[in-house]
């Protein structure tokens, strides 16, 4: 290990914690994007115990460096990744602004079009395509995935945010004020979490789903205390972890939806509503990674560790989806079982 590259000891406590969805999804997303990358190299991710199970990629046996961060910030703002977030509606014209409201036929012509085109492209629209939505009808559109929490309710939009993060919105100020940097993918993967981004995020984070009577202000206005209150910096804004939700996006793409007997069915997850996942201590690549989140016992009630030893997990945790009024959707605080 190159002991001169100061990425290769994180302080204690940093990078995404597998304990929580949005860090476990943030670590994936990483092994995703890296993977893509770094075809020629084995790009692995495991967990270490610091302060909570910490995500780690290793590219060829090596901690990340900064010119590793750089090229996979590059990769996320490349004009392929713009086009898969905008879905074209085949009727009445326009973009789909979240994919749970995709038509039935219109999510059946996106994952036919998938399989056109170069084969870089094609793959990678694929497993994007596959862990957004499915060609079976779940009610009046097409089946979305579990991991979605942005559903339309209250301005919450999977794909407008998808966009923001990725630094292509329209407008030049939302542009900045919502693009994911390479420091915040950086500080993402390798600094301790301090949750002072501004809104969007994915609703990944139970700590994102602040009732509106227990705001001072909307997520994006800030509030004003009366003079002469100290407020100790709090601003009363909602506020999240940029870059992990931007990295959560790419992993998605680990979590297919399946057909199912009603609607189809999002991997790692029990009854639609409850959502189980491991964390390991081998480097695994991401074909392994593939495999083990789908394995069956993590859709029963008490995962069995007698089962699940000898694939190498060494924690499971559980989280789950919660459906409030107006179409808003949250996850709870994850819980070790």
């Amino acid at each position: 290990m190159n002991t001169e590259e100061p990425y290769a000891h994180p302080p204690a406590g940093a990078g995404p914690d597998g304990g929580t969805l949005l860090g476990f999804l943030a670590s994936v997303g990483a092994l995703v994007a890296f993977t893509r990358l770094n075809a020629d190299k084995r790009v692995t991710l495991h967990w270490e115990q610091s302060l909570g199970w910490r995500g780690r990629i290793l590219i060829g046996g090596q901690a990340l460096v900064s010119e590793q961060i750089g090229s996979l910030h590059s990769s996320l703002k490349e004009e392929s990744v713009r086009d898969s977030f905008t879905l074209k509606k085949a009727s009445g014209g326009g973009t789909y602004a979240t994919i749970t409201k995709i038509e039935l036929s219109d999510a059946a012509g996106f994952l036919a079009a998938t399989l056109e085109g170069d084969v870089g492209a094609r793959d990678r629209s694929c497993s994007t395509f596959a862990g957004w939505f499915a060609d079976q009808l779940d009610k009046k559109s097409a089946s979305a995935s579990r991991l979605c929490a942005l559903t339309g309710g209250s301005r919450q939009e999977f794909l407008k945010t998808a966009i923001d993060l990725s630094g292509f919105n329209s407008e030049s100020k939302k542009r900045l004020e919502r693009m994911t940097t390479k420091e915040h993918l950086r500080f993402t993967l390798l600094d301790v979490w301090d949750f002072k981004d501004p809104m969007p995020g994915c609703r990944w984070e139970a700590q994102e789903d602040r009732h509106s009577a227990l705001r001072h202000a909307g997520t994006t206005k800030e509030h004003k205390a009366e003079k002469g209150v100290d407020t100790m910096g709090y601003n009363g804004l909602v506020c999240t972890q940029r870059g992990a939700n931007r990295l959560g996006i790419e992993a998605m793409a680990c979590f297919p939806l399946m057909p199912g007997s009603r609607r189809a069915e999002t991997t790692g997850f029990r009854y639609g509503k409850e959502f189980t996942w491991p964390v390991w201590k081998s480097p695994l690549t991401l074909e392994s990674v593939r495999v083990l989140v789908a394995h069956p016992e993590f859709t029963e009630e008490k995962p069995s560790r007698r089962e699940l030893f000898p694939l190498g997990v060494s924690g499971v945790f559980r989280t789950t989806r919660v459906t409030k009024g107006k179409g808003r959707v949250s996850f709870t605080v994850a819980q070790a079982l």
